[in-house]
């Protein structure tokens, strides 16, 4: 069973390009599975992962799906988390309020839970550890491995990058502006 499914606005184009990117970048990940987004299927979106994404865009509230999925998420205890997509200019509260008011409680505890990621394509990993930090999952300690392991991995590919630009300065002769070296 899957761990998590995306609400999208369908009917915008960009939405479910970005849902779908979002999507494939996390599908690699071992120890959390999501719903396949599909937006050409027409039928409304099925509440059975114990987390539930809303995909925060230009009017994604004004989407019949996507509100008669929130006012199922308000009678279910899921939980509910908003991916922003912050590069479309949508303010997130107005977006999230436009929702049925049978959502608004739930809508409140997840915002005042923390439970809202600002996602960018530009920094997929660091966005998806995000992500996966705030959903609820079966098995944790296998991602919080992966997530300690690619944290490491990036520290090491700083130094190493780090390194190099430091031997190249030497090797160039070139003096930076507090070198004390004389």
């Amino acid at each position: 069973m899957d761990d998590a499914v995306f609400f999208f606005d369908k009917e915008s184009e960009a939405a479910s390009e970005y849902t779908i990117s979002i999507w494939k970048s996390l599908r690699a990940w071992m120890g959390a599975s999501f719903r396949e987004p599909q937006p050409t299927e027409r039928a409304g979106f099925e509440v059975k992962p114990a987390n539930v994404i809303v995909v925060v865009t230009p009017k994604v509230m004004e989407n019949a799906q996507v509100r008669e999925a929130m006012e199922t998420i308000a009678t279910q205890k899921k939980n509910l988390l908003f991916l922003h997509h912050i590069r479309s200019g949508c303010n997130l509260q107005e977006e999230v309020m436009k929702a049925p008011e049978d959502a608004h409680k739930i809508i409140e505890k997840a915002l005042k839970d923390d439970r809202v990621v600002i996602y960018t394509e530009d920094l997929p990993e660091e966005c998806n550890d995000i992500l996966i930090q705030k959903m609820n999952l079966k098995d944790p300690e296998q991602l919080a491995a992966a997530y300690n392991k690619r944290v490491s991995d990036r520290k090491i590919s700083i130094m190493k990058n780090s390194a190099k630009v430091a031997k190249a300065r030497s090797m160039a002769g070139v003096k930076r502006k507090y070198d004390m070296a004389a």
